[in-house]
């Protein structure tokens, strides 16, 4: 369900992205997330693509770097025939439900914004909010804690949103 709920993420980050585009451009710390976010998704296409292969990948030595990929390698595997095991209905079923709440996620920062007297573009909200979750997802801070909150700074400050009203939709969102 998790790798559903990236995809439906990556689907309404991308759809979004072309109309976002030129936003993204004047700052240099999204034109280099953006370039990791489409740079990881195609590696992805590509390992996808060539997934036979990787049932004969073997990683010969003990040292750590050998060690770190062969648990890399283990759990591509796993992913890659777990998603293969699921019948058509359910991939296309799982990835609606995920659609959906992906959409309502974005529907709902927007809803907390509407809450402080704010009202963006919804387009806007939804394609910040995916890309937060984008960037959230990094296994660098507990649930994406401030890595998400600057994502929502960068992106909606020069649309005229305000600091304190950002962080204060974003605090909402987490539930705080």
């Amino acid at each position: 369900d998790r790798a559903y709920g990236f995809l439906a993420l990556l689907v309404f980050h991308f759809a979004f992205l072309p109309f976002y585009w030129r936003t993204v451009l004047r700052d240099p710390w999204l034109v280099w997330i953006e370039a990791a976010i489409i740079l990881a998704t195609l590696t992805a296409v590509i390992v996808w693509m060539v997934r036979r292969r990787f049932a004969s990948v073997s990683v010969k030595g003990e040292g750590r770097l050998e060690r770190l990929l062969r648990d890399a390698f283990s759990k591509i595997q796993k992913v890659i025939s777990l998603i293969e095991q699921q019948q058509p209905v359910t991939f296309w079923r799982a990835g609606l439900y995920s659609l959906i709440f992906v959409l309502l996620n974005g529907l709902a920062f927007w809803c907390y914004f509407a809450a402080l007297g704010e009202y963006p573009d919804l387009s806007l909200i939804v394609y910040t909010s995916t890309l937060a979750a984008v960037v959230g997802a990094l296994p660098v801070t507990v649930n994406g804690l401030g890595l998400m909150e600057a994502v929502y700074l960068l992106l909606l400050t020069p649309f005229g949103l305000g600091r304190e009203s950002i962080l204060l939709a974003a605090f909402l969102g987490r539930g705080l």
